[in-house]
Parts: structure tokens; C-alpha cells; sequence
């Protein structure tokens, strides 16, 4: 009796153990396990990432110069590819290397470096020098800008003109005054967030009296030493701004002071002094004569056998050669012009007058 009670105590002790044991394991594990949630609610109203890219805002030639209006900013969904830029900022102040058409993204492979910083010899276009110019009269220089597209003409001995650079491309334009320390200032310079300002042409302002300019252009090899050798001998230069290349002006030939005091307001040449004329006449004839059509020359008569009447048309004999004398002294018969055209060539046919039988 007493054994089997203890059997009975044991088995309620490990029952009792093994439920504690139970309890503490399905009380952790259900601490461990997440909570269900519920699923969200899919919203609408949230959009999906979007990222900024600098595109252009017009058609961009060549070596131009981007300003703030050239290029604008675009959103897309998609991430760019390395070299996008995402700000307008990052791109002032560059050249562009190729054509770039409008609403096409700007990438850094496709312009220059910044020209506020680093070596100018990057941008540079392939064939092309870089010459400084120093200009010591603004009027000779329209307004211009870093970008810009020149053609340099040079005047020598203000008697002949002669353009020596047709497309010279400016890319560092330095403002100096000729004395800097009187007016109290620094030389300006220039920065991302000060960029050059405009040149303009104003000799008459008492600031401006005897300044210069320099200018680092960008030309052939064959025009730098053009300029070069103008410059050497003396010849005024003069700085005309070209449009974008697709309206570029063609090519142009040198003009000479005689040939420009020459022409009339019409087009045509004045007739020249008895004195020019005599002493300086020119060798060519005028360009009037050179183009006119050549003058039409009536071929040789053909003199054609007389014709009898009331007898039949036979082909000729040979004749004799004729006797001068007797050429001479024989009377002149009344002869008829047949004026006709065989092919593409007039023919005139001289025929004798009719004579009768026994007439001599």
C-alpha cells in the first residue's frame, strides 16, 4: 500500500514538472515569434523615385559656349547613367565637343572642362592654336564672350584688306586697364558664380580711355602665322562676329583700295583720268569686255558659177586658174547674195546675174 502511493506521488511530481517545463516553452516561443499584421492597404499616392538630368535647351553647335539659357532640367524615372550631370550649374561655363540637339542629355564626355579652371590646352579644338591678341582700342572688338566666333581682317598701309582668320574661336577674353593702380581696382576675374561680362565698345567713356584687351583665340596653324606676320608689319586688325555655323558667311577674297574706289554706286567702274589712263592703264581688259559673247563673223562668200538661161544644170568643169591680167581688166558682172544655213553654220552663195546667149 505504502509503495504504491509513492508510485502515485512520483508520477503526479513528474507530471506536474513536465507541464511547468511545457508552459515555459510555448511562453518563450510565442515571445519570439512575430506578430501577424495585417497587410497594408496599397496607396496610390506615392509616387515612384524620379532623378534630375541637365538636357539642352536649344541646339548646340560645336565649341559653343553653354550659358544658364542653354541647357534646362529634366526628371526621369530611371537612374542615369555615370557622367549625367543633375545640375545647370555644373555645365556654365563649358564648351560643348559635338553637336548636341535640343532635349538630348548633356554628359560630361561631351563638353570641355570648365574654362574658370584648369589648363586651357584641353579645350582646345583638334588642328588647331592657341594665340593671345592684345587689342589696344575697344572699337576695333564687338561685344563678345568666351565662345564667340570671329573673323580677323587686316588692313596694311590703309590700301588693301585681307582677311587673315575666317573663324577664329575666342576663349579667354582678359579686361586690362592701362593703369589699374590710379583707378584704385584689381583686374577683374572670373568664377562659377562671377562669370565674364560682356565687352562692349564704348571709347567715349572717361573710364575706359586707354584700355586693352586680350584675347586667347583658337585658328589653324596657317592663320596663326597669318596673323603673326600682319601684326609684324604693322597692319591694323579689325574683328567682325560671325553668326553659328550653319549661317557662317562664305569664304571672302582681299580688296584693295583702288579696286574699292573703282566701282560705282551702280556696280559699274568709273571711266578713268587721261593720266591714269596713260601711265597706269591696266594690262587685262575690263571685266565687261572679258564676259561679253564674242562677236558673230560672217563666213567668206562662196562664188558659184554663172547660171545660162534656157540651158540644163551641169556640174562644173575644172577650171584654169584665172589670168590676173585679164581678171583685171574683164568688167565686173552684177552678182546676187543667197544667204542660207547648212547645218548650224550661215552660208552666203554669190551667183552671177543671168545673160543670154551671144552676151559676153
Amino acid at each position: 500500500m505504502r509503495r504504491r502511493l509513492r508510485y502515485f506521488r512520483l508520477f503526479g511530481l513528474m507530471t506536474t514538472v513536465f507541464l511547468a517545463v511545457s508552459s515555459l516553452y510555448w511562453a518563450a516561443r510565442r515571445s519570439s515569434a512575430p506578430q501577424d499584421r495585417p497587410a497594408p492597404f496599397p496607396s496610390f499616392s506615392s509616387a515612384p523615385m524620379r532623378y534630375r538630368v541637365v538636357v539642352a535647351a536649344q541646339d548646340l553647335p560645336p565649341y559653343t559656349l553653354v550659358t544658364p539659357d542653354s541647357v534646362t532640367v529634366r526628371t526621369v524615372e530611371t537612374p542615369p547613367p555615370d557622367g549625367v550631370f543633375s545640375d545647370p550649374q555644373q555645365v556654365v561655363q563649358r564648351l560643348t565637343r559635338i553637336y548636341i540637339r535640343a532635349g538630348e542629355v548633356v554628359r560630361s564626355t561631351d563638353v570641355t572642362p570648365p574654362l574658370h579652371d584648369g589648363a586651357l590646352a584641353s579645350v582646345l579644338p583638334p588642328g588647331t592654336v592657341g594665340m593671345a591678341l592684345t587689342i589696344p582700342r575697344r572699337e576695333q572688338v564687338p561685344p563678345i564672350r568666351p565662345g564667340d566666333a570671329l573673323r580677323i581682317y587686316a588692313v596694311f598701309s590703309r590700301t588693301k584688306i585681307q582677311p587673315v582668320a575666317m573663324r577664329a574661336l575666342v576663349l579667354t577674353v582678359n579686361d586690362r586697364s592701362a593703369a589699374p593702380e590710379e583707378a584704385g581696382a584689381a583686374p577683374p576675374s572670373s568664377s562659377p558664380n562671377n562669370p565674364p561680362p560682356t565687352l562692349s565698345a564704348s571709347p567715349n567713356a572717361p573710364a575706359q580711355r586707354g584700355a586693352s584687351l586680350t584675347l586667347l583665340i583658337a585658328v589653324p596653324p596657317e592663320e596663326a602665322r597669318a596673323i603673326a606676320l600682319a601684326m609684324d608689319s604693322g597692319a591694323t586688325l579689325y574683328y567682325a562676329l560671325l553668326p553659328p555655323p550653319p549661317l557662317t558667311p562664305m569664304a571672302e577674297q582681299s580688296l584693295s583700295l583702288r579696286e574699292l574706289s573703282g566701282l560705282a554706286l551702280g556696280g559699274d567702274r568709273l571711266a578713268p583720268t587721261p593720266r591714269a589712263s596713260s601711265s597706269r592703264a591696266p594690262k587685262t581688259p575690263p571685266v565687261s569686255q572679258r564676259l561679253a559673247p564674242p562677236r558673230f563673223v560672217l563666213p567668206s562668200p562662196v562664188v558659184a558659177p554663172p547660171v545660162i538661161a534656157d540651158r540644163p544644170v551641169t556640174s562644173p568643169a575644172p577650171s584654169k586658174p584665172p589670168d590676173l591680167k585679164r581678171s583685171t581688166t574683164a568688167p565686173v558682172q552684177p552678182m546676187h547674195q543667197i544667204v542660207g544655213v547648212v547645218g548650224d553654220r550661215p552660208v552666203i552663195l554669190t551667183v552671177p546675174a543671168e545673160r543670154k546667149e551671144g552676151e559676153r
